[in-house]
């Protein structure tokens, strides 16, 4: 009879993220947060994808949708939405901001004269529970109109969810069929300049996520060249963020030195950005 206990799941370990208020770094204090700058934000995703990779992925996308509801231009939903996620209550990310792809799929929305009906798939995104979760999604509201960003939350009806573990990244797949929206849900009325903006977060993130799992295998005493190597690009990432500068070049630089430790080694472990 096997003693090994069962994995903790996506909410088990957020709410612990939680309680060790991870999500508030970075959160004006006026509004629950700890204080601090997006850089700090940076440093803890990098030392919670360290210990525990899944961890790191869980901090990095809900902290993405925080920093999507801080910039809102819709005060009321922020206010709403906010708090539950700073505890770790419910889970979300952002559907134009955490895929790698260049090009934003988009749900498209149909008036109905008492608000829209929108339609629509988003890729895998991690930490989303089934059926308890928000989630930001891009919809363009007509042909040529620039696409806005909604807040879509999963007790709305005509949301499919399945579990999704392609592009290498694991998680709940939506499909929207003929969902409703009312105004006040939309986040931002300007979505690409948002997504831009969240982007920058999202990319440093994930270089936090690389420099993680790098450090998880690469020890102080036994190659200090590498580890400061590590730290520079995260500090690079860092800067980007601070600076709202979208830099790729450390998550890249950071991923062809994982690559090459995982070449060297069956051992090396994966950034943990293809775990539910």
């Amino acid at each position: 009879m096997s003693s090994e206990l069962p994995a903790p799941t996506t909410a088990t370990l957020r709410r612990q993220l939680g309680k060790e208020g991870l999500f508030r770094l970075g959160v004006p204090r006026s509004l629950g947060g700890h204080g601090g700058t997006k850089e700090d934000v940076i440093r803890a995703v990098a030392a919670v994808a360290k210990r525990h990779p899944k961890s790191g992925v869980l901090l990095a996308s809900q902290r993405l949708l925080i920093e999507a509801l801080l910039q809102a231009e819709n005060i009321g939903v922020m206010e709403y939405q906010l708090p539950d996620l700073l505890e770790g209550h419910i889970g979300g990310n952002c559907a134009a901001s955490w895929p790698s792809e260049s090009a934003v799929s988009l749900a498209d929305a149909r008036d109905t004269g008492r608000g829209w009906r929108m339609s629509g798939r988003f890729a895998a995104l991690p930490n989303l529970d089934r059926d308890w979760f928000v989630v930001s999604v891009p919809v363009a509201f007509g042909t040529g109109t620039p696409y806005a960003l909604v807040l879509l939350k999963s007790e709305e009806d005509g949301i499919v969810q399945r579990d999704d573990a392609s592009q290498g990244c694991s998680g709940v797949a939506l499909e929207l069929r003929n969902v409703f929206l009312r105004e006040d849900e939309i986040l931002f009325s300007d979505g690409k300049s948002a997504v831009e903006r969240l982007t920058v977060l999202s990319e440093s993130m994930k270089a936090a996520l690389v420099a993680g799992a790098l450090r998880r295998v690469v020890n102080d005493g036994e190659s200090n060249g590498l580890v400061s190597t590590i730290d520079s690009h995260l500090g690079a990432a860092g800067r980007a963020v601070t600076q709202d500068r979208l830099d790729r070049g450390p998550r890249v630089a950071l991923e062809a030195l994982l690559a090459g430790l995982q070449g060297a080694s069956a051992c090396v472990p994966s950034t943990g950005m293809a775990v539910a």
